[in-house]
């Protein structure tokens, strides 16, 4: 990610200023599609000391790691490689782009239940199969068994 913070921060036209220039490069990577540089912009206009140096890279982190604004809109992100609009947050004006992901748990929940659920039930009929092999009577009449005419 990459920040851009106005200069005096509550002054309407200095968070103008930040917000043009952050939507000026979020259109210069958009226009550059997926072979923009990410990174490249980040160390250029990121005005975060703590991540410009990395290309704006940040590590993996939870939601409870950043403020609000700026983890929904992380969050939001689909597929590695997509970017975020121009995010607003008490920091300024951020851009985002997925690099990497761990999801959680939560994210698998489903998954989980699914496949649970699934072999549970296979276990179930399982059994009620074994019960019935079990209890069948079987019987075999050769007589017939011979007037059968396979090819």
């Amino acid at each position: 990610f990459f920040v851009i913070k106005p200069d005096k921060p509550g002054d309407p036209a200095s968070d103008k200023i930040a917000e043009d220039k952050a939507k000026e490069i979020l259109a210069a990577i958009r226009k550059e599609g997926p072979k923009a540089d990410f990174a490249k912009y980040a160390r250029k206009f990121s005005q975060d000391p703590g991540s410009a140096g990395n290309g704006g890279d940040v590590n993996f982190f939870t939601r409870s790691q950043m403020v609000q604004q700026f983890s929904d809109a992380a969050f939001a992100l689909p597929r590695v490689g997509d970017v975020s609009n121009v995010v607003l947050s008490p920091h300024g004006y951020h851009i985002i782009q997925l690099t990497g992901a761990r999801r959680g748990f939560d994210f698998f929940r489903a998954s989980i239940a699914a496949q649970i659920t699934q072999e549970k039930e296979k276990a179930k009929a399982d059994q009620l199969l074994g019960t019935l092999r079990a209890t069948a009577k079987i019987e075999y009449y050769e007589d017939n068994l011979v007037k059968v005419n396979l090819p």
